[in-house]
């Protein structure tokens, strides 16, 4: 029994002095409307005696659900685990709202916050161009050859970095693809099989604004047979 409250003691011991601490840019950083934050929402977990923790569990919070990214997440926030080197991230972790956000980061070894801001002066979605592998004709159960590619801009006409897009298809493929622009705006959809097996099918580029739906592109295709 000493032994065991020995080893409690300690653990307890090794918590307090454990570290939670936000990587450089993640915190504080500010975004724009319908794309992400610039630089990843991540964490350094390390323990005790300063070392990197691999494979904890870290969970990042938001109450009011205003902060989304594109993980599986419910009311206990999104949860990651730390990699190889101790360091857990929210991948392109973007706001619904204009706003200032604080998130709750936790973990075993101890919690920080991440202060993030989403402004509306920025110009937001205004429109999605195709760039690439538009009007293709495929054979039946194969991939596109060409990539699916679009460009967003702002309404002010300029690429939007990190743009947020949906992507979907008809017939349908199953559900909605989530995918973020590069620095130059552009978005690649993966590569996939089209659900359509004769006949022609579109796949649809939606970026996030405030009217649902109205900033897309639409690239078709065909399938023919043998």
């Amino acid at each position: 029994m000493r032994t065991l409250l020995l080893l409690a003691a300690l653990a307890a011991a090794a918590s307090v002095f454990a570290t939670v601490e936000p990587l450089p840019g993640a915190s504080p950083q500010t975004g724009r409307l319908g794309a992400s934050f610039p630089v990843a929402l991540a964490v350094m977990v390390r323990d005790a005696a300063g070392r990197p923790v691999a494979g904890t569990e870290v969970r990042f919070i938001h109450p009011s659900g205003a902060i989304c990214c594109l993980l599986p997440g419910n009311f206990d926030g999104y949860k990651v685990r730390t990699d190889a080197r101790g360091i857990a991230t929210l991948p392109h972790a973007f706001a619904l709202s204009p706003g200032i956000y604080r998130i709750e980061v936790e973990s075993d070894y101890g919690s920080t916050q991440l202060h993030l801001e989403t402004t509306s002066e920025s110009p937001p979605p205004g429109s999605v161009l195709v760039i690439g592998g538009d009007a293709q004709v495929l054979r039946p159960g194969k991939p596109f050859g060409e990539p699916l590619r679009v460009r967003v801009f702002d309404s002010d006409g300029a690429t939007l970095p990190f743009a947020v897009v949906w992507i979907t298809t008809t017939p349908p493929h199953g559900a909605p693809i989530f995918a973020v622009a590069d620095l130059e705006g552009i978005v690649v959809a993966p590569p996939f099989v089209p659900s359509a097996t004769l006949g022609p099918g579109e796949v649809k580029f939606t970026a996030w604004s405030r009217q649902p739906g109205k900033v897309s592109a639409t690239i078709t295709y065909r399938i023919e047979p043998f």
